[in-house]
């Protein structure tokens, strides 16, 4: 087993950077203007694999990933990375709708925080998250990129019905 590395590939968003274990799987994804964590360079198989799927996505020519992805975290926030992985391809969901279908009914609060802190964004759809008090909501890529990557699914949110009490 190696350690942990990182390799930057270009997108139609920019360059993302993408880190792995050492054993293949993909622990994170780091978009445009985003801090990179200290790791050595290196092209693994794995990492190439994930940027040639990135960009099929940003292609338009993939809806969903075939990777082996590493999140760590609390039983809570793997319950809210499982049900972004849910969400399909151009469909959204409100942070009170993932809230609830995880079994924490009030915690919207934090749902958004562990969508901010996904670092798999893009491969786990938290950019499908949305307020239920109506527009885009935050992204940890920042609005801009969310809205092009729910453009690029189809998603125009001004076309949704709001939902007056989150």
């Amino acid at each position: 087993m190696r350690g942990s590395c990182i390799a930057s590939f270009f997108t139609l968003l920019g360059t993302v950077s993408i880190t792995e274990d050492g054993d293949g799987m993909i622990t994170g994804v780091y978009l445009p203007c985003s801090n990179l964590p200290p790791m050595d360079q290196c092209e693994t198989h794995a990492l190439k694999e994930a940027a040639r799927q990135i960009n099929e996505y940003l292609a338009g020519k993939r809806t969903d990933f075939d990777l082996d992805l590493r999140y760590d975290g609390s039983d809570f926030r793997s319950r809210v990375m499982e049900e972004l992985n849910r969400i399909p391809y151009g469909e959204v969901r409100t942070y009170k709708e993932i809230a609830e279908a995880i079994g924490y009914p009030n915690s919207m609060r934090a749902v958004g925080s562990a969508c901010r802190d996904n670092p798999l964004p893009i491969l786990v759809p938290c950019h499908r998250v949305i307020p239920s008090t109506g527009g885009y909501g935050n992204y940890s890529g920042g609005v801009s990129i969310k809205k092009k990557l729910l453009n690029l699914e189809g998603v125009e949110l001004d076309r949704l019905p709001q939902d007056p009490e989150g």
